[in-house]
């Protein structure tokens, strides 16, 4: 469970600017974005950037690196007593760098084609839900763990290792999420991929809003009170696998709740049969949608009848 946990994403999703093979790979590579020119290289192990427009230029040491690579990966430092967003940042979908979304659409000067300065708050929200380790005291990043690993969802360990040693097998020193009420399950997962509070009080709308599925999932029909309780995050997903890519990998969880055509209803399989076909349901049902900027399609997880392709936010 350990080992293929270390393959996910989450566990990739933030890493030292020196272990970015996207970096490494890409040392001594330059380009033009918006006006300005742009080189990445490096200085010993460190890489760093630099942004140039006539005889104008900055440079900038890339200390982390947030993202896995598979959607995206921005890069971050702290430049004087401010931490800074890089303006550009990798996308496989094109092969290379293009914005950072969120970044000014035309920067006018170096500065602000070097990046964004990041607020103290939302600084805070990005270490915290891509590495291990953050508390409520002094943001220090060196002393946190890269990525998502362990603690970060079941809390300290030292306790639970202490007790597996002694042969206390019994003992339950160890969060558990899976015992969560499946309400709270996808709150806990929607700390980091957004509840319907968090999007509501951010104020993000329309297609926006399919980065966020766990709020998605909230909006779904069959979610809830009068839905089915085995809809949680983890009734799909394995936190602890890679993630599956493949539509039709899908196929046995929601047919382990909808019955096939000509069955009848069991206590387990309820709800009602698809007309329409009995493979692919997440590609008809959880449609996926293009955000601007991101270059990525995104799955949305409000499962319903799509009766349109146009997004329903």
């Amino acid at each position: 469970m350990v080992a293929s946990q270390r393959k996910t994403a989450m566990a990739r999703t933030m890493m030292s600017g020196s272990a970015s093979e996207i970096l490494n790979s890409h040392a001594g590579h330059s380009f033009d974005l918006q006006q300005f020119d742009y080189h990445i290289g490096r200085s010993g192990s460190q890489p760093f950037y630099r942004v140039s427009r006539g005889e104008r230029s900055l440079e900038m040491p890339i200390r982390w690196a947030f993202g896995s690579g598979e959607i995206s990966q921005v890069y971050y430092s702290k430049l004087n007593e401010s931490w800074i967003e890089s303006y550009f940042s990798y996308f496989p979908e094109v092969q290379g760098f293009a914005a950072t979304p969120a970044q000014k659409a035309v920067p006018e000067t170096v500065e602000e084609a070097l990046g964004r300065s990041v607020p103290a708050a939302q600084l805070r929200g990005c270490f915290s839900c891509h590495s291990t380790g953050m508390t409520t005291g002094k943001l220090e990043p060196e002393r946190l763990i890269p990525g998502v690993s362990c603690e970060a969802c079941h809390g300290p360990g030292a306790a639970h290792v202490a007790a597996m040693k002694s042969g206390a097998r019994d003992a339950t020193f160890i969060f558990n999420p899976k015992r969560l009420k499946p309400v709270d399950q996808v709150d806990f997962c929607g700390a980091c991929h957004k509840t319907w509070v968090d999007v509501s009080m951010e104020g993000t709308s329309g297609v926006a809003q399919v980065r966020f599925p766990a709020y998605r999932l909230e909006s779904s029909k069959c979610w809830g009170d009068a839905g089915d309780a085995r809809l949680t995050c983890a009734g799909c997903h394995n936190p602890h696998q890679p993630l599956v890519k493949i539509a039709s990998s899908y196929d046995k969880n929601c047919v382990s709740c909808h019955i096939i055509p000509g069955a009848k209803p069991t206590a387990q399989h309820f709800a009602a049969a698809c007309p329409r076909a009995t493979k692919d349901c997440a590609t008809c049902h959880m449609p996926k949608y293009e955000i601007e900027d991101t270059h990525y399609k995104f799955t949305d997880h409000m499962i319903r009848i799509v009766k349109q392709q146009k997004f329903p936010g």
